[in-house]
């Protein structure tokens, strides 16, 4: 049970310090490297989740391994909010390109020469053929 606790405790240890690493790097707006960090914290996201059992365990009687987890706890949640808030944000962005593509483009009633576009179809029920 031991070598479980010592890697649960070092797979604690390791999405704490990649969280720090990423909340910074959103912080400093580097989107790359949120990207980049993604898969190493999807795997010991998974990592943690098979070794709840024992993490549960061991946590009542660890009085180290209950204070990591607090504090892995509030960088989840800070970063969760964190990518909330840019999600939310580049959501707002495309929806403002968006009103602004409508209003140069007058919602596609005319092409790109400036001629009446036919009216065969709305808007919303033309397909891109270029595809």
């Amino acid at each position: 049970m031991s070598g479980t606790k010592h890697g649960s405790t070092a797979e604690i240890e390791a999405l704490t310090q990649l969280l720090k690493e990423e909340i910074a790097a959103i912080d400093r707006g580097e989107l790359d490297k949120v990207a980049q960090l993604y898969p190493r914290k999807a795997e010991l996201l998974a990592a943690l989740e098979a070794a709840a059992p024992a993490i549960e365990k061991s946590a009542p009687s660890d009085t180290a391994m209950r204070q990591s987890l607090q504090e892995l706890q509030a960088l989840v949640r800070k970063d969760a909010a964190l990518l909330e808030r840019m999600t939310d944000a580049t959501s707002d962005l495309v929806s403002e390109i968006s009103r602004i593509r409508d209003r140069h483009g007058l919602k596609g009633l005319y092409g790109a020469k400036g001629e009446m576009q036919k009216t065969t179809a709305t808007v919303s029920q033309r397909v891109n053929q270029k595809v």
